[in-house]
């Protein structure tokens, strides 16, 4: 069904884009996409995914373990938002944890906002080291960012900018994220996020060397809240007002060439 839908989809954009004064994508792989199907057209442009930055500024770890209780000595992996689709490649984390644990004893794993398909939870929830929460309130989802150690975004084929990546990157986190799930126009590896194949094996040693090397950690962290700012809702909105402008004026401009 998913497929049929993109297929659905793919139809629909690349016969509106013809006719439409300005038509937005959120990366610039969508751009190369459609452009790739209808040829170079200049009413597509891009608009991008925003965060809010001051949200994410300066919220204290420690309190926040105590807020949600997590003790200040266990290493937490984190993932947050929807997980439950199979572009999140959910497995390949729990398979991934399984090897984490045995190195790292004190490491836990947070699965925040969503339900696990049954099949994946009669497999994977038999430890009390993994915990799935279900949606919790705005103010949980921020504590459990700053209580993280490592954030987990999206490991399957997605190359888009999603809100819980740009979340991580506002608090300053070292973000780790399929090869090709996160937006070039964002992700630079190893930089500011961490990009690997969606296996246990590369998820798992991409994920001891962030929970072991302090450095490395705090570099990642730094740059990628240094990327975020790129993505404040200021900035978006500001260039996302000057498109539909442009779109309204040339719309205009037709009319009164009629």
């Amino acid at each position: 069904m998913n497929g049929v839908r993109r297929t659905m989809f793919n139809v629909i954009n690349e016969r509106f884009v013809k006719y439409a004064q300005k038509f937005l994508v959120v990366c610039s792989e969508n751009q190369e996409i459609l452009e790739s199907r209808i040829g170079n057209i200049s009413n597509i442009d891009i608009s991008y995914n925003g965060v809010d930055i001051e949200e994410f500024k300066e919220i204290d770890k420690r309190m926040s373990r105590d807020a949600i209780n997590i003790k200040q000595d266990r290493k937490l992996i984190l993932f947050i938002g929807r997980f439950s689709g199979p572009e999140y490649k959910i497995e390949a984390l729990l398979d991934a944890f399984k090897l984490i644990k045995e190195k790292v004893k004190e490491s836990l794993l947070l699965l925040v906002g969503d339900k696990l398909p049954e099949s994946i939870a009669r497999k994977y929830m038999t430890t009390s080291d993994v915990s799935v929460t279900g949606p919790v309130d705005r103010e949980a989802v921020k504590n459990y960012i700053a209580a993280a150690d490592v954030c987990i975004g999206p490991l399957g084929t997605t190359r888009a900018i999603p809100l819980k990546v740009l979340e991580y990157m506002a608090c300053g986190k070292p973000v780790l994220t399929g090869v090709h799930s996160v937006s070039k126009d964002l992700a630079v590896d190893k930089r500011n996020i961490v990009c690997v194949s969606p296996d246990s094996h590369a998820v798992d040693a991409a994920s001891i060397r962030i929970l072991t090397d302090e450095e490395y950690a705090l570099n990642l962290g730094n740059n990628a809240r240094e990327t975020a700012q790129n993505f404040s809702w200021d900035r978006i909105v500001s260039d996302l007002n000057a498109n539909l402008i442009e779109a309204v004026r040339n719309y205009r401009l037709i009319r009164k060439g009629r």
